[in-house]
């Protein structure tokens, strides 16, 4: 057993400069090595597991007796402070929210995915029927192989279709692919997947997906205008307001903040496929983060946003990965370290 897995350690500052420090020696660590199931979280997940820590979901710190550990991906551009399942504060349930304002979610059919090996992908594009695309398809996927975009239809539709697709490289194949894509509507299929922060309700916040020049079944802009606001003097009780519906819910934040009082935040370089089992991890830099400011300064600085996070499908009638608190990390190192001042009050950059 190395020192850092000890049962009852006291994690003080100096043990966790100690430890960072190790890690940053530590060669690529595989997430195969700690985690049996594969998800965007892991990042999280492995980092526990370098510090000794087995996944904590409840109020007591990951290292005891007061630091929390915070991970994420050099490529990611957004750190979740906070999950929240629970309006402690009362209004509509998530349930409720997700029936009133989820909308209906278009699903690649089978045979347009972009998933899989590359023999997949190959039989995919050999499958398409190049002459029902229309003309903007064409013309896109033209700009993607390298064919002259100004030609007519036709005369593209006729290079592609002497394309030997094996000769093309995974990442091309998976760009043309989108274009190509056919879609099938299922009332079961929903989602609510929006961020939002305060607002005057003056600009519209967007269901995500995927919109192109051309419009097909599903590709409808759903335009939706939420708000959440702090009027707390203590800066902890969020609610969340509609244009139209007035207010929705209201969130109690003091006891999920607590947590987040003193912080240590690892950032990692990785290498394979994010969230899948040949994911790597190499430590890039650690700050240690102690008196965080409070949710409602973050809010009305317009750092911290919510965002809702639930859909359905026909084998799962709700599913709900709970709402997020999140904050936007710039990827460049100076601008990290400003962004990460501006949420707590003191930061001792380590690595």
């Amino acid at each position: 057993m190395e020192w850092w897995e000890v049962d009852g350690l006291v994690w003080t500052k100096d043990l966790i400069k100690k430890r960072l420090n190790e890690i940053n020696d530590e060669p690529w660590a595989k997430v195969s090595d700690f985690v049996d199931t594969f998800e965007h979280g892991q990042v999280g997940q492995c980092n526990e597991r370098l510090f000794g820590v087995f996944e904590n979901n409840d109020e007591a710190p990951d290292l005891p007796p007061i630091y929390e550990l915070k991970a994420l991906r050099s490529s990611s551009g957004h750190l979740t402070l906070k999950h929240s399942s629970a309006y402690e504060a009362g209004g509509l349930t998530p349930k409720e929210i997700f029936e009133k304002y989820g909308r209906r979610k278009k699903d690649r059919v089978e045979g347009s995915k972009i998933s899989g090996s590359k023999a997949d992908l190959v039989k995919r594009l050999e499958d398409i029927p190049w002459a029902d695309l229309e003309g903007a398809r064409i013309k896109s996927i033209a700009g993607i192989l390298g064919l002259d975009s100004t030609n007519s239809r036709n005369e593209i539709i006729n290079e592609i279709e002497v394309i030997d697709f094996n000769s093309l490289g995974i990442k091309e194949m998976k760009l043309v692919l989108p274009h190509t894509s056919r879609y099938v509507i299922d009332d079961q299929y929903n989602r609510l997947s929006v961020q939002f922060g305060t607002n005057d309700f003056s600009i519209p916040v967007e269901i995500h997906d995927n919109f192109h020049e051309w419009w097909e079944p599903g590709d409808e802009k759903y335009s939706q205008y939420f708000s959440v606001v702090c009027n707390d003097k203590h800066g902890f009780i969020f609610e969340v307001y509609h244009r139209e519906d007035g207010f929705l819910f209201a969130n109690d934040m003091t006891k999920q903040w607590n947590k987040l009082k003193n912080v240590v935040f690892c950032i990692y370089d990785t290498r394979g496929s994010v969230g899948k089992n040949n994911e790597q991890f190499k430590l890039k830099s650690a700050y240690i983060c102690s008196n965080i400011k409070s949710p409602g300064a973050l809010l009305n600085d317009g750092i911290l946003q919510l965002t809702f996070s639930i859909s359905s499908k026909p084998t799962n009638s709700y599913h709900n990965r709970s709402d997020k608190f999140r904050i936007d990390i710039p990827k460049t190192e100076a601008a990290r370290l400003v962004r990460i001042q501006e949420v707590w009050d003191n930061v001792e950059q380590i690595i």
